[in-house]
């Protein structure tokens, strides 16, 4: 099975490889020997998500807090 990792070459670049799981160095297409590093998780958590519900709820309640919507945003969300 192969997996996409990202390796880091000696010049910094970072690179995405598939390789098999076990596989800690590449040689990229130029020659030059890259190492399999750890990339950090990208993530978003949408307020929507059922896995996190009250997420949104708590938005809306520090949007409030701050002052919310001025009045020329709510006349221009309530024309569309």
């Amino acid at each position: 099975m192969l997996i996409l990792y990202d390796f880091k070459r000696s010049d910094g670049r970072i690179e995405e490889h598939l390789v098999p799981r076990d596989t800690n160095i590449v040689e990229c297409s130029d020659g030059m020997k890259a190492y399999r590093v750890i990339s950090p998780v990208r993530g978003y958590c949408d307020g929507t998500d059922p896995g996190f519900p009250g997420a949104y709820d708590k938005w809306g309640r520090d949007h409030a807090k701050r002052g919310g919507d001025s009045e020329e945003t709510k006349d221009l969300a309530a024309s569309n």
